[in-house]
């Protein structure tokens, strides 16, 4: 199966934390073919539960412990932005 998505990536400074926001499931494609008519009645049943649990739960937590880097990214980060390939925390003095 390939699935194509849409979502609007957040950064919860307060927690260090990015999470997922409206994850919504636009296309798709099924390999077998003839599984494709099944699936398309549970899209909206997926859409639903993966936009609630990627809306609470991140997808990555900065770790102070795990390298420097994301130390200075924990206590500094003020935003993210999102650029063709990547995601990328902006820092701040605070």
């Amino acid at each position: 199966m390939k699935l194509t998505i849409r979502a609007k990536p957040i950064f919860d400074a307060e927690k260090g934390a990015i999470f997922i926001k409206g994850l919504e499931i636009v296309d798709y494609q099924t390999t077998p073919e003839k599984v494709a008519a099944p699936i398309k009645v549970l899209i909206p049943y997926l859409n639903t539960s993966l936009s609630e649990f990627f809306d609470t739960h991140p997808v990555y937590v900065l770790n102070p412990e795990k390298s420097k880097t994301e130390a200075a990214a924990s206590k500094l980060a003020k935003g993210l932005a999102v650029k063709p390939g990547k995601l990328v925390i902006g820092l701040a003095d605070k």
